[in-house]
């Protein structure tokens, strides 16, 4: 984790990323051998966990928060989706199951809203309180739930088949503000929200994935070229809201991403895409060579690059996000955060944050850290005012496995002072940075950076400009003001400010003035 103490300037101008070389993201072995993570399920506050062993466990609540196993009638559970802090589950035998994250057993969907045994299922997917899946034999879309999508007005607890168009093979739902469903030959179907009637969308290709946000953007590959690899495409984008892709307008079609999103150093993106995922307010794509990519707004480190603007001291409430978007646009700038990546999960409903799953079967996650949403086993005792206070701005790699017990922690905010205000007569000064870096219960954070800068006064020289201690070599009497800014190792900042008055002085002490005579002529 990484956290960093800003001082009173705004250093974030002078924040990059470096790109990562292949050698920094290498794969690691599971840390936990012989099971391992298949996919979890993102919601707001609470993930599910589905491993190898068939087993589904999560930080639940019953007296105590423990990462523990969910109980479903002793089936085998093969897939999991999330919803609003809810989520399914789908057993070996094709059965859907419901589990609150209050308790630790799922209920079983029996039967589907006329009666049939509900255990022809392949494929589910959530939205918020409306779930769907797909057949077996994917010729057939069901929902149920509590209408998030408004299709139906009182709770629906039975599946009923969604009105969809016949003779199509449904290989992808992507659920976000509208519903997105791919075929098996590339067609790509949209329900409105609050409209259960279905339009064919106009495609550049035949489409190889979706991602879907519920705030209204959408992103897609196509495979809008001749020949090469058919499961690989190019990135379009539609939706209302511009600014998380980088564009300068809404649209309304499939609209090309070439020319819109670009390296870090601003050249296109160097392979086809594979894999797309549109979180709450982020974009999240692997290519063909497995690299994961980060596109959106980084307010909470949910991009994984190190950007954090929440973090840092120039924010109008630090460590608590005022949930306005557009405070981290990357204007379509893709950042490379990992290598070597198999699968990217995806999350509907308000998910700061990412996840991956490496080639090794390993889980890496980072962004906002709040209510045991990410598995590092912690949850801060202040975070109903300092929501952000554990927020991981890069990628790290780690299971509920390590703290399963739970571990509640104090948040310490950091303190800086660069020492009283000082009245010299030399033209030496030593100036020196005291505090402490965020602290959480135990354990927390430490100073990475130091960076002293002159905010007003004559010319001078900082001899030490990022030593924690330096001296000033001042030029001329007069009022010199300098200011510490600090990063700690989760590139949280805080800053601090003295003021140095320089004075030559004479006669035992007093201070020499020129002084001058006017004489009137006459």
């Amino acid at each position: 984790m990484i956290r960093i103490l800003f001082l009173l300037v705004i250093v974030a101008s002078s924040f990059s990323l470096v790109k990562p070389t292949k050698p920094e993201f290498k794969a690691k072995a599971p840390m936990f051998a012989g099971v391992h993570i298949i996919t979890p399920a993102m919601s707001e506050y609470v993930d599910t966990y589905l491993y190898s062993d068939s087993n589904v466990y999560a930080f639940i609540f019953t007296g105590s928060v423990k990462f523990q196993p969910f109980s479903f009638g002793g089936r085998k559970i093969i897939s999991v989706a999330p919803g609003f802090n809810q989520f399914i589950s789908l057993d070996d035998q094709g059965y859907v199951w419901k589990a609150d994250l209050g308790s630790t057993s799922g209920t079983r969907i029996n039967t589907d809203t006329f009666g049939n045994a509900f255990n022809n299922n392949g494929l589910i997917c959530g939205y918020f309180y409306t779930y769907l899946s797909v057949s077996k034999d994917s010729s057939t879309i069901y929902t149920w739930g509590n209408g998030s999508y408004g299709w139906f007005t009182n709770p629906v607890v039975q599946p009923y088949p969604l009105h969809a168009p016949a003779g199509k093979k449904w290989v992808q739902l992507a659920a976000g503000n509208n519903l997105l469903a791919r075929t098996s030959t590339g067609e790509v179907w949209k329900w409105d929200n609050g409209d259960t009637n279905y339009v064919q969308m106009t495609t550049p290709g035949a489409c190889t994935y979706l991602g879907a946000s519920h705030n209204d953007f959408y992103v897609g590959a196509f495979h809008d070229y001749s020949g090469g690899n058919a499961s690989l495409g190019s990135a379009y984008w539609f939706g209302s809201q511009p600014g998380y892709i980088g564009d300068n307008s809404s649209r309304a079609t499939w609209t090309s991403l070439t020319g819109i999103f670009k390296t870090t150093s601003g050249g296109a993106l160097p392979y086809h895409l594979k894999q797309v995922v549109c979180h709450d307010n982020t974009v999240l794509f692997t290519d063909s060579i497995n690299d994961l990519y980060s596109e959106g707004d980084f307010a909470q480190g949910e991009g994984g690059n190190g950007q954090d603007t929440v973090i840092k001291y120039q924010y109008s409430n630090q460590y608590a996000w005022t949930t306005i978007k557009g405070e981290g646009y990357t204007n379509g700038k893709c950042y490379l955060i990992l290598h070597n990546i198999k699968f990217i999960p995806y999350g509907t409903s308000y998910t700061f944050y990412g996840m991956a799953v490496d080639m090794n079967d390993s889980l890496l996650f980072w962004g906002r850290n709040k209510s045991f949403v990410l598995p590092t086993g912690y949850v801060s005792n202040t975070e109903s005012t300092k929501p952000n206070a554990l927020d991981i701005v890069t990628p790290v790699m780690g299971s509920g496995f390590q703290n399963p017990n739970g571990v509640s922690v104090n948040f310490v905010a950091p303190t800086m002072s660069a020492g009283s205000n000082q009245n010299i007569s030399t033209t030496s000064a030593t100036l020196t940075v005291s505090g402490n870096p965020t602290q959480m219960g135990g354990w927390g954070y430490s100073f990475a950076t130091y960076q002293w800068t002159q905010v007003s006064g004559p010319s001078s020289t900082i001899n030490s400009p990022t030593a924690s201690s330096t001296t000033v070599t001042l030029t001329t009497p007069g009022a010199y003001r300098y200011r510490m800014t600090t990063f700690d190792t989760q590139t949280a900042s805080d800053t601090a400010s003295v003021l140095v008055t320089f004075a030559t002085t004479g006669c035992g002490g007093c201070t020499v003035m020129k002084q001058y005579r006017t004489f009137k002529k006459g």
